[in-house]
């Protein structure tokens, strides 16, 4: 469930390993002064406990997403929030944090916490600048992670994504073979095969040839998020 966001258009993409319980999460919440903050993570382990752990991790995120459209601040408080209620080195979670600027400036910002950085949508080059810092609920401190910054031209995208994107591989093994990942390189040519499609199209292809590389028995949780702005002439409202 993905709230109305002004001049975006967003999708989301669920696929758990393990029946209907999985560790991945995504938010998509309103944040301070119209802002909008997308969340995508990943917590360690599968099944029920590490599905307990999501929820409490994303209903912290959602709580403060409201006063701070700062990724870094946001992530910060979520791990604080995971060393106040004990879990420190039980359940680890690496995540993704961005936050869009209202229109007309369109500014997003993001920050990561032991997560793959987030991809533009159709060249599927990984957005640049900022650091990775260490994942939540590993450590007391400060994550060590530095804020990225961009501008969204009208018309473009972003995707993010759990590692069950890139590392997707079937729960099937065969033994004495090696295991072979899905991989960066297929995951960023089907993102470049969709190149101007609509958001919803983007991540049906890559479910598709994920589950295809799987022989649909995934190995690991899938997780996708992407949004894509308005083209330039849909910008402005009509008039009567």
């Amino acid at each position: 469930d993905i709230p109305t966001r002004p001049h975006l258009q967003f999708a989301a993409a669920f696929t758990p390993a393990d029946g209907a319980l999985a560790g991945d999460f995504y938010l998509v919440t309103e944040g301070p002064a119209d802002s909008t903050t997308i969340v995508v993570g990943d917590v360690v382990g599968h099944g029920l406990e590490a599905a307990r752990h999501a929820a409490f991790v994303r209903a912290t995120l959602a709580t403060f997403a409201r006063y701070t459209g700062d990724p870094a601040q946001l992530l910060q408080l979520a791990n604080a929030a995971l060393v106040e209620r004990g879990d420190l080195g039980s359940h680890f979670v690496t995540a993704v944090c961005l936050n869009i600027s209202p229109p007309p400036d369109r500014i997003i910002t993001w920050a990561a916490a032991g997560h793959d950085r987030p991809w533009c949508l159709d060249s599927g080059a990984a957005l640049q600048g900022g650091r990775v810092g260490t994942p939540l609920g590993v450590d007391t401190g400060p994550l060590g992670m530095e804020a990225g910054q961009g501008l969204l031209e009208p018309g473009s995208g972003v995707l993010l994504f759990t590692d069950g994107l890139t590392e997707g591989r079937s729960a099937r093994r065969v033994r004495a073979q090696p295991v072979e990942l899905f991989g960066e390189e297929r995951a960023r040519a089907v993102v470049r095969g969709q190149d101007g499609a609509p958001v919803e199209q983007v991540l049906d292809a890559l479910v598709s040839a994920v589950a295809a590389f799987a022989g649909d028995s995934l190995a690991d949780d899938l997780c996708l998020v992407a949004f894509r702005t308005q083209p330039a002439d849909q910008l402005l409202e009509p008039t009567a």
